[in-house]
């Protein structure tokens, strides 16, 4: 659907939700974008439209019939955000490597080296407890704890003392008597 739509004759801009799909179809289409992100990666991939210059970001709390004409008039009128998106479609286009030749090449390589362990990953050996650093946390934790713990005993001994200074003697004061003979 958006395929047909970004390549149509008639199309010189489109608004997305600024996926990545949406980021690569814009650029092969040499269509500027407006992104209106929602969750994930999109937030990112609206900033680097707007970084190359080919799209306009609009926050969804932002998003009313003014900021859409807005953009979509800067998009229209600007010629930079046409000539930049034509830049990055050349750029894919001429890329100094294709893709296919990459995976000839890894293929290749890893047929003529069979074992390759150095590329694998430090964190694929280690256990879940080292991975997610979870004995750093739990000593964090535990520190913490007996850091405000400390603090807290103390707090309460001043205040403790503090109170006492400032406490009236009571009135129920036991007086000694004197012994009689």
């Amino acid at each position: 659907m958006i395929k047909k739509s970004t390549k149509h004759p008639k199309t010189r801009a489109f608004i997305t939700h600024g996926g990545f799909n949406s980021l690569q179809e814009a650029i092969l289409a040499s269509q500027p974008i407006i992104t209106i992100p929602l969750f994930g990666d999109q937030f990112r991939n609206g900033r680097i439209a707007e970084k190359h210059g080919f799209g306009i970001v609009i926050s969804k709390s932002e998003i009313n019939e003014d900021s859409i004409s807005e953009a979509l008039e800067k998009l229209l009128t600007d010629t930079k955000y046409s000539k930049s998106v034509k830049i990055m479609n050349k750029m894919v286009l001429n890329k100094p490597i294709s893709p296919e030749t990459l995976l000839v090449k890894w293929t290749e390589f890893v047929a003529e080296f069979k074992t390759l362990d150095n590329l694998k990953p430090m964190g694929a050996k280690l256990d879940a407890i080292t991975y997610y650093n979870l004995d750093v946390y739990a000593t964090v934790i535990v520190v913490a704890a007996a850091v405000l713990f400390v603090i807290w005993k103390i707090l309460k001994l001043v205040f403790c003392k503090i109170a006492s200074l400032f406490r009236k003697p009571s009135k129920d004061v036991v007086k000694t008597s004197k012994k009689v003979d």
